[in-house]
C-alpha cells in the first residue's frame, strides 16, 4: 500500500512550494519511535460491500 496525491493547485510555484515539505529526514531515534506505534490493519467488509448511500448519509448530516 501507498499514498495516493490530490492535486489541488497548477500553479507551478505554488507545486513547487507544497513538494518542500518532503525535504526533510527523520532521525534514527524519531524513526524507531514511529516503528514502535501500534499497527491496526484491516478492512472492514461493510465499507467495502456495504449498502451504502453517500447522498443520503450528506443529507442526514445537514
Amino acid at each position: 500500500m501507498g499514498a495516493s496525491m490530490v492535486v489541488k493547485s497548477f500553479n507551478k510555484e505554488r507545486m513547487t512550494q507544497n513538494i518542500r515539505i518532503f525535504d526533510f529526514e527523520l532521525t534514527e531515534e524519531e524513526s524507531n519511535k514511529i516503528s514502535q506505534l501500534p499497527q491496526h490493519k484491516g478492512v472492514s467488509s461493510s465499507v467495502v460491500y456495504g449498502d451504502h448511500d453517500i447522498l443520503k448519509e450528506m443529507e442526514a448530516d445537514l
